[in-house]
């Protein structure tokens, strides 16, 4: 009953008032406006209410008092946003300090509703600057600032846990980074062995390989000296042979000249192989074998004539 009771005082004012001529019918029509929004309201029919409130409210000299009632009205349909305007049109328009009063309580009372405290008190203060005696604005200032109080312990609660999940996150990440760089050292690491493993494997083949080389170097080495020492060997041997060659001649009887001689016309032969073929030795013995049969040739005849001569051998 509070809420209507400046409706009621409104109305009987509408009612007092002396309806002159000059007015005639049109500002009956807009009083009985008026009066039937106040019966809407009461019935529980805001939404008619509103209507009649705003057909009423073009009654001069009533603005205020029809904005005021409208925005009540629309405060029950919960259009708060046009009941806001609703009573910032009473304020701006009446004179009297209890209806702006009770415009920015109602417009501090939509605030609170709407969660929005920091407005509520600003609203609630300038209510009680007009009629200090507003005992509804002051109780609800009170609501205003104790829930604005909670709103900020709530945010920085909120914050801290924010904060702190936002630390727990970054540690999480830095632990992520860390695992996958210790990984990527460990990769690393591994990669390294793998190469200086490769690289030991190519060594070990380079030493094969070399060692290979070097084997095959001395073993032919080893054959070539082999060789040398074989034909020196030989050599020496062709030497020796050469050596004992002449002195069988000699005790054959042979003639040591005609020997050189045939080494001087087998020369070629006797350099090449560095020793006296079969084929020359038999050549040598029929040569020796021929000078014999001339010796023994010329002693016949010798003996033939009786004289004893000396035989100059030719070898």
């Amino acid at each position: 009953m509070k809420k209507v009771i400046y409706i009621f005082w409104s109305l009987l004012m509408i009612s007092s008032l002396c309806i002159s001529e000059y007015s005639g019918q049109t500002n009956l029509d807009l009083k009985q406006h008026l009066i039937n929004g106040v019966s809407y309201f009461e019935a529980q029919n805001p939404q008619d209410a509103v209507t009649s409130f705003s057909n009423g409210s073009t009654l001069e000299g009533f603005e205020d008092i029809a904005a005021y009632n409208m925005g009540r009205a629309l405060m029950e349909t919960e259009d708060l946003e046009g009941a806001t305007s609703a009573f910032k049109h009473a304020i701006d328009s009446s004179d009297d300090p209890k209806l702006k009063s009770k415009s920015w309580y109602n417009s501090g009372n939509i605030a609170l509703n709407s969660q929005d405290p920091s407005t509520a008190i600003e609203d609630y203060k300038s209510a009680l600057r007009l009629d200090p005696s507003n005992s509804d604005a002051r109780y609800n200032l009170a609501l205003a600032n104790a829930m604005l109080q909670q709103q900020q312990e709530q945010e920085q609660q909120s914050d801290q846990e924010q904060e702190q999940q936002d630390q727990e996150q970054d540690q999480e990440q830095d632990g992520e980074n860390s695992d996958q760089d210790q990984e990527q050292e460990q990769d690393q690491d591994q990669d390294g062995e793998n190469d200086n493993q490769d690289q030991d494997s190519e060594n070990d083949d380079q030493d094969q390989e070399q060692d290979q080389e070097q084997d095959g170097e001395n073993d032919n080495q080893d054959q070539d000296q082999e060789q040398d020492q074989d034909g020196e060997n030989d050599d020496q041997q062709n030497k020796d042979s050469g050596k004992e060659n002449p002195e069988e001649k000699d005790d054959m009887g042979g003639n040591k000249d005609q020997t050189h001689g045939g080494q001087d016309e087998n020369g070629e032969e006797q350099q090449i192989a560095g020793r006296i073929s079969m084929e020359e030795m038999a050549r040598i013995l029929e040569s020796l074998e021929n000078e014999e049969s001339k010796i023994q040739s010329k002693l016949r005849k010798t003996k033939g004539d009786g004289k004893k001569k000396t035989i100059e051998k030719e070898w």
